[in-house]
């Protein structure tokens, strides 16, 4: 079963229900975790994958998931 740490509880039963993470439907609002410093840089050796969000309403631009089930935006 896929599980994602950091998402919203609405945000997890749709994955829970779908099975998959769809990188096309995610939304910034649906993640919990922010870093909000526009100066941070991730360890990319964690990064699995980087979405862009930069259409969407909200100041955050991208979603990165990471090793570890981690999800977060930024």
């Amino acid at each position: 079963m896929l599980y994602l740490l950091d998402v919203t509880p609405s945000y997890y039963q749709k994955l829970s229900q779908q099975r998959y993470l769809d990188i096309t439907d995610i939304q910034p609002d649906d993640v919990r975790t922010a870093q909000d410093d526009p100066r941070w840089l991730p360890d990319f050796n964690q990064v699995l994958t980087m979405i862009n969000v930069a259409e969407s309403r909200s100041d955050y631009r991208t979603i990165l998931v990471m090793k570890g089930q981690r999800i977060m935006k930024c």
